[in-house]
């Protein structure tokens, strides 16, 4: 089995980390029992990818202000990233589930609180970590009590803040070992 090493930068990414992808990283085919966050787009916005998303975007390009601001896109893309106000709803992704140990494929975080319930079509982001890892993450921040039904806003506390800090716990889990 081939290991390939991916090097990258993103929200996930520390930097001066290398991440060692075994399997099929080109397809994002991963069997080797790792979890990723992953995202789709927000449920009534999936159009936003489609050919009438591309449309709308090319006639908001031939506006000046928006001329202007593409010039930053990236940087305003980052900003909703590093904000966590992306039109997009994140969650985790686990490789291996183990249904007698009642493990579950997938975790997000909405309104009814954390949920196991993703079946859309999505896109992975960020890097691998061992489901294991991963899985007691999750359970060390269900303890805080921070995400749970009710607690969900749309700017701060949301999908994507609560794939952040067990991503983070993840890492501080794994550097402690």
């Amino acid at each position: 089995q081939k290991i390939v090493l991916v090097f990258g930068t993103g929200p996930y990414m520390s930097s001066g980390r290398v991440y060692i992808c075994l399997d099929d990283p080109i397809n994002f085919v991963d069997r080797t029992g790792l979890a990723q966050v992953h995202e789709r787009r927000l449920k009534g916005l999936e159009w936003l990818d489609g050919p009438i998303g591309e449309k709308v975007k090319e006639t908001l390009k031939m506006s000046p202000h928006v001329r202007v601001l593409s010039k930053f896109d990236d940087t305003v893309d980052q900003l909703a990233d590093a904000a966590n106000i992306k039109l997009k709803h994140e969650y985790i992704k686990y490789d291996k589930t183990d249904a007698s140990k009642g493990d579950k494929s997938n975790s997000g975080f909405s309104k009814e609180g954390v949920s196991h319930d993703e079946k859309d079509k999505d896109t992975p982001i960020g890097p691998h970590y061992d489901d294991a890892t991963m899985r007691q993450a999750e359970k060390n921040i269900e303890k805080t009590g921070k995400y749970k039904k009710g607690k969900y806003k749309e700017m701060g506390r949301n999908c994507q803040s609560y794939t952040e800090v067990v991503a983070e716990e993840c890492e501080r889990l794994q550097n402690n070992e």
